[in-house]
């Protein structure tokens, strides 16, 4: 008797291409020398793709990829809040000295 061979498994749901691109956004506003515009853009498309994961029933995946993308962004953004802001006090600093 021979046995029937296993089903094929399944294919696993397209991860949603905004979720990609938050996460490599996220990752470059860290990196990058004008942190604020990827920053913003890796909160704003992780923040669609996780609504378009969410409405898609389970067709689309890409959730965890898309809230990585998120925290990176908001990171990216504190960072360059407090850089902002030490920069205007040295700024302030150096020109108060010379007087």
């Amino acid at each position: 008797m021979t046995q029937a061979a296993p089903p094929p498994p399944r294919p696993l749901p397209p991860t949603d291409s905004l979720a990609i691109w938050s996460l490599v956004l996220g990752i470059l506003g860290l990196m990058c020398c004008i942190p604020f515009v990827p920053s913003v853009l890796a909160i704003v498309l992780g923040g669609r793709s996780k609504e378009k994961i969410r409405a898609s029933g389970g067709t689309l995946t890409g959730d965890t990829m898309a809230q990585v993308g998120v925290i990176l962004g908001w990171i990216g953004v504190g960072l360059d809040v407090v850089g902002t802001i030490i920069g205007t006090i040295i700024g302030v600093v150096m020109v108060l000295a010379q007087h």
